[in-house]
This record gives C-alpha cells, structure tokens and sequence, in this order.
C-alpha cells in the first residue's frame, strides 16, 4: 500500500467497534494481506465481523405471539 495514502480504517483512529463495514472489510484485507500479519488483530477483525454479521440477521426476525414490548399509552 502506498504510504502516503492512509486506509479508511486507519485514517479515523476510531475503536475497532465502531468500524463501519466497509471500514471492517478493508481492514481485514489490509492486515491478512502483509507478510507479518498481525494475527491477533486479524483474529479480533474477523471476530467482529462474524459478530455484526449474526447481529444483522436476529434483530428482523420478530416473535408476534405477544403484545409489543413498547406500547403507546
């Protein structure tokens, strides 16, 4: 990678949580595509995204046997 030229995912300094996926796929490309991968960062970016991955299927599926949890008074 040129080293003028930052990733996105290096450039915001933000947490690893708070990636965004597009931020999270690039990292992950960016770290297991160096000789001297950093195997613990690697493992912890691909965790993260195998975690938002799982998040992003439960939350639309929706158990209507019940009254909502919020109801408008």
């Amino acid at each position: 990678m040129n080293e003028g030229v930052s990733p996105l995912w290096k450039a915001g300094g933000k947490p690893l949580s708070q990636l965004t996926s597009e931020e999270l796929a690039e990292a992950i490309q960016y770290v297991g595509g160096r000789e001297e991968a950093d195997a613990p960062l690697l493992k912890a970016l691909r965790e993260l995204q195998a975690q938002r991955a799982l998040g992003e299927e439960t939350p639309e599926q929706q158990d209507d046997s019940g009254p909502p949890l919020l109801a408008c008074g």
